[in-house]
């Protein structure tokens, strides 16, 4: 064989092995541009909270408890990446469970005021008797739902 078969078959493996490498390199999540910064944000602990709601039940002179707020808060940051600039993300989540063994429709305010960090969430569920609904995210806000500024407020309540 003469030496431009061998370098074009040293070639033709140089550009295959390249391709190998470039192909591994993806696969396994590294850039091939090795200049770009990539941020991945840290899950902190979910923070939990819950809340009862306290009424007088019709033909009762004593509050009882009528609902649980349950509310689940998650957060990622990126204060430990090179992204430092980025903001938090953030979710709280809402359960209301009724504990007052009879049937219920609540509408409800729920705030949250911590400096001038403020939130505000109206809703409103239909309960059967010892049940609960999964309301879903409530708000994106980073204020932590275990300080003291949350609230829940009746503003209509309906028992049968």
């Amino acid at each position: 064989m003469n030496s431009s078969h061998y370098s074009s078959r040293i070639l033709l493996l140089l550009l295959g092995a390249n391709l190998l490498f470039s192909a591994c390199k993806k696969g396994a999540g590294i850039d091939a541009d090795s200049s770009s910064t990539k941020c991945i944000p840290t899950l902190l602990p979910n923070q939990f909270r819950s809340i009862f709601l306290s009424d007088p039940i019709p033909n009762s002179t004593e509050e009882q408890a009528l609902a649980v707020f349950h509310f689940s808060q998650s957060m990622k940051t990126y204060s430990n990446t090179p992204c430092k600039a980025l903001p938090n993300e953030c979710s709280t989540q809402l359960r209301v469970q009724n504990v007052s063994g009879k049937k219920m429709r609540l509408a409800y305010s729920i705030s949250y005021s911590q400096g001038n960090n403020n939130w505000q969430s109206d809703g409103f569920v239909e309960l059967l008797p010892d049940s609960s609904s999964q309301v879903g995210q409530i708000t994106s806000n980073c204020g932590w739902i275990t300080a003291e500024g949350l609230r829940v407020v009746k503003r209509s309540l309906s028992l049968d």
